[in-house]
């Protein structure tokens, strides 16, 4: 046993370590929507067109979806054991999905936000191919 793969029984402070894994996982996602309304952005810009303001809110809306829908598949995942680089790269990938979608929900940085929401799916879903439970072929 590495200290990199704990297994799931493994106590840190009391706690399974994919206790902690989940709990940084949501902690980080519930802290995102504070951290982009913190930002400043140019609400004169898109208000002027309210057709793009309802577009822009439905595409927010799909890609909160996606975002919920990644978190929920990276959860589960976190339910096994998972190296430390593994459960980073699967957090600041979801994070960054998160982020990007909350960034179209504020209507600011759109631009910033359509590079981030495609860079991060991508870089998810490179994790998930070359995480090293599914190179072994382990059933979940």
């Amino acid at each position: 046993m590495t200290a990199h793969a704990e297994p799931d029984g493994v106590a840190v402070d009391g706690l399974r370590a994919s206790t902690w894994r989940r709990a940084a996982l949501l902690g980080g996602a519930a802290l995102v929507p504070l951290i982009i309304a913190a930002l400043p952005h140019d609400d004169a810009a898109v208000a002027r067109d309210p057709d793009l303001v309802r577009l822009l809110h439905g595409m927010a809306l799909i890609k909160g979806m996606t975002a919920v829908a990644a978190l929920g598949a990276v959860l589960w995942r976190f339910g096994r054991p998972v190296s430390t680089a593994v459960t980073a790269a699967y957090g600041m990938s979801v994070w960054a999905l998160w982020s990007a979608a909350c960034l179209v929900g504020s209507l600011s940085h759109l631009a910033a936000a359509a590079l981030l929401f495609h860079s991060s799916l991508l870089a998810l879903l490179l994790v998930a191919w070359r995480d090293p439970c599914r190179a072994r072929n382990v059933r979940h």
